[in-house]
């Protein structure tokens, strides 16, 4: 369905795009569409011409690189406020990667022309995209040296890091919440389920970190001071 006019709501998933910009927001949900997903679904297809750009606006999502032989490569996570789909239309070049639904959501969509013209007349719109963009290569620049510098272990307790929250009532904890799978968090770091599941349960067995079905809770090490 069409976002509509000026008296519409504007959708808290713009908002946050938007940095809190309702100008800005009302602006983009009167040039976009907004539709929703089912879990499980493919939003982008690696390889596909682009068609449009996109908003999520709830639910999380991951982007994916498929290798020749099959191997599946996680590369960032969405979740509401972030922009996808943005890449192959700048560079019209097709989808360089897949973005896949782990959640049900909604999603807001421009055509190549809207987004286009967006860049062009809107300097706050231009600069949004460009930020993060740049967030997404300086992370995945920053994966990519972990990976060939940095054993298992450390990996996972830097995407540890990177993951959580700190805590409201403790400042030398931070938690993960909902609590996320094993499996999903090796996709993070590009390894092995096993080798992720044995550095988990060394930093529980080291006090670093606890799990339960709502949340993982990361503590901060206590070193001896002399």
């Amino acid at each position: 369905m069409d976002s509509g006019g000026a008296s519409q709501p504007i959708n808290a998933g713009l908002v946050e795009f938007c940095k809190g910009d309702l100008g800005l927001a009302r602006k983009i949900a009167d040039c976009c569409t907004i539709r929703s997903f089912k879990q499980g679904e493919t939003l982008i297809s690696q390889g596909d011409a682009a068609k449009g750009v996109y908003i999520l606006l709830s639910g999380e999502a991951n982007i994916v690189l498929h290798s020749r032989g099959g191997h599946e490569l996680w590369l960032d996570a969405l979740r509401s406020g972030s922009l996808f789909g943005e890449l192959a239309v700048i560079l019209n070049q097709p989808r360089s990667a897949s973005v896949l639904a782990l959640t049900d959501g909604e999603y807001a969509g421009f055509s190549l022309s809207q987004f286009r013209l967006l860049l062009e007349t809107d300097s706050r719109f231009s600069m949004l995209t460009i930020n993060m963009q740049a967030r997404r290569v300086h992370m995945n620049c920053t994966r990519m040296i972990e990976t060939n510098m940095l054993s298992v272990s450390a990996r996972v307790y830097a995407e540890l890091l990177r993951c959580a929250t700190s805590s409201e009532t403790d400042n030398e904890a931070f938690h993960i919440s909902p609590a996320p799978s094993v499996s999903a968090f090796a996709k993070r770091v590009n390894a092995s389920r096993e080798s992720v599941s044995r550095s988990i349960n060394d930093y529980e067995k080291s006090g670093l970190l606890q799990r339960d079905s709502e949340k993982w809770t990361i503590f901060v090490p206590q070193f001896e001071t002399r």
